[in-house]
């Protein structure tokens, strides 16, 4: 890697905007890959640097460009929660979904994050509704699957600390079946 796309790489991974146009100033690449593959972009989408995803656009970043086996930048901002991150890369014409997010599109990540404005963003945006995860699972299923691993987590939580609360329990799952109803 070139000293400027380190640089690059360096500044879109901690935040700093000025460093960061300076370093693309200096002739860096905004889509170059780190050694582990990973992309200025990619490290900006996790952070959460908005102002730095415009940056690396403006200077050619590639929102559709994944990083290998980690996936693209939308489903990381997705994951992580940052919904402001989200919207510029649709802006941007960031895919919703790439062969190369394995796991699955950047909407289910989105319900796992548990953010409804993320979700509301990328379903504004065009997302859709039947894209897949690699369990199959569409963003309604997998949020439903969610809750109630969450739902089960709860339960045993409540078995274990509290024997003999099973009203409390039978009651969390009756509620939880009716919701899925």
């Amino acid at each position: 890697m070139s000293e400027a796309n380190e640089q690059v790489y360096v500044a879109a991974a901690t935040g700093n905007l000025k460093k960061l146009q300076e370093a693309l100033a200096a002739g860096g690449d905004a889509n170059a890959p780190s050694a582990d593959g990973l992309t200025p972009m990619v490290v900006a989408a996790r952070l959460g640097f908005v102002d730095g995803i415009r940056a690396l656009v403006a200077k050619g970043g590639d929102p559709a460009a994944p990083a290998g086996f980690f996936g693209t930048p939308l489903r990381h901002a997705a994951a992580e929660g940052h919904l402001e991150t989200v919207r510029a890369l649709v802006e941007a014409g960031a895919p919703f979904l790439s062969r190369s997010d394995a796991e699955g599109p950047a909407i289910v990540w989105a319900v796992d994050s548990g953010d409804p404005e993320i979700v509301r963003a990328l379903l504004a945006g065009g997302a859709a509704t039947d894209d897949q995860n690699s369990a199959g699972q569409t963003p309604l299923i997998a949020s439903v699957t969610a809750t109630a691993q969450a739902a089960v987590l709860i339960v045993r939580h409540i078995e274990l600390l509290l024997p003999g609360r099973h009203t409390d329990c039978s009651l969390a799952f009756g509620l939880l079946l009716n919701g899925m109803r």
